[in-house]
């Protein structure tokens, strides 16, 4: 539901409160210079059965080596949701829309927790994506218009979050979004890897973090 159809119902007093707070948020996201921004996940094929178990495989020897560590689950849901070297797509920027594979899944999963808080906190924070991607999302959660700037994987690393993104990162392409419709939007990007990778094999339902994220239960990667 939209922020418009969700104004349906309500008295005309409330009706045109709503409306106004609506246009007001569009046009402070044209004011700001950028699109929406999100993550989509790109169409997926599922693999055959003798590459799932491999991977289902791969990841009990892992777990027979390190433990029940819950990076090797990630590993093996994102590579069975992996199709043609791609699992996502982001979307907002008006250069480009990047794609992301499975490397890079897990190390923005691995960046979400550290990300949320950041928006709950109301500060500076950072999305990250896997090293050869070339650029994570440095973002700036200060108001409620969050804007989100595509920079150099390293200068990423060396951002200050407890400080304002300097200027001549937020001279990089930029998408918006609200802070509260971003923090839904990553909490609904874990459960639907989850799910998805629990559709694809079951046998996932039983290792962490993807139960506890199929059935929205809180708690860090």
């Amino acid at each position: 539901m939209n922020m418009r159809t969700s104004i349906e119902g309500a008295s005309p007093s409330s009706r045109l409160t709503r409306l106004r707070a609506v246009d007001q948020y569009l046009v402070s996201t044209a004011l700001v210079g950028g699109a929406m921004f999100r993550i989509e996940w790109t169409a997926h094929e599922p693999k055959p059965q003798a590459e799932i178990d491999e991977l289902y495989s791969e990841l009990l020897e892992s777990i027979e080596i390190d433990g029940p560590y819950e990076f090797s689950t990630l590993v093996c849901a994102a590579q069975l949701l992996e199709t043609r070297y791609v699992v996502a797509r982001i979307i907002g920027y008006s250069d480009c829309e990047p794609t992301l594979d499975y490397t890079d899944i897990v190390d923005l999963f691995e960046s979400m927790d550290a990300a949320l808080g950041a928006l709950e906190e109301h500060r500076t924070g950072v999305l990250e994506f896997y090293p050869a991607s070339s650029e994570s999302i440095a973002f700036d959660a200060s108001h409620d218009q969050v804007r989100l700037f595509r920079v150099p994987w390293l200068e990423a690393n060396g951002i200050d979050i407890k400080s304002p993104l300097p200027h001549h990162l937020t001279a990089r392409p930029e998408a918006v979004c609200e802070r509260s419709v971003l923090a839904d939007h990553l909490r609904d990007l874990r459960r639907e890897f989850a799910q998805a990778a629990i559709k694809s094999d079951p046998r996932l339902a039983a290792h962490e973090p993807l139960r506890r994220w199929s059935l929205n239960e809180s708690g860090s990667t």
